[in-house]
């Protein structure tokens, strides 16, 4: 994740950072399909509230930046989870 354009990223300040799950990543848990199964059962489907690649990366993952400095507001954020 990385601070877009703001007072912290024209002072040269950025944040960044990989939230990784420790130990073995828990099996994704499979969604029953239970209408318009002809086309939406086609491929299996995942519940998505923890999603762990192969190098253990959480996917979606948020953070706190308690005690950063400057005036940021919320338009002024952009996280990439590009790749993830």
């Amino acid at each position: 994740m990385s601070i877009g354009a703001g007072p912290a990223a024209a002072a040269g300040g950025t944040v960044s950072g990989t939230v990784k799950y420790d130990g073995a990543a828990p099996a994704p848990k499979k969604v029953e399909v239970t209408k318009d199964k002809e086309v939406c059962a086609l491929h299996p489907h995942f519940e998505e509230d923890l999603i762990v690649d192969s190098g253990g990366g959480i996917a979606n993952a948020g953070g706190d930046h308690q005690g950063a400095k400057g005036d940021l507001k919320p338009s002024d954020v952009k996280f990439d989870s590009e790749g993830m």
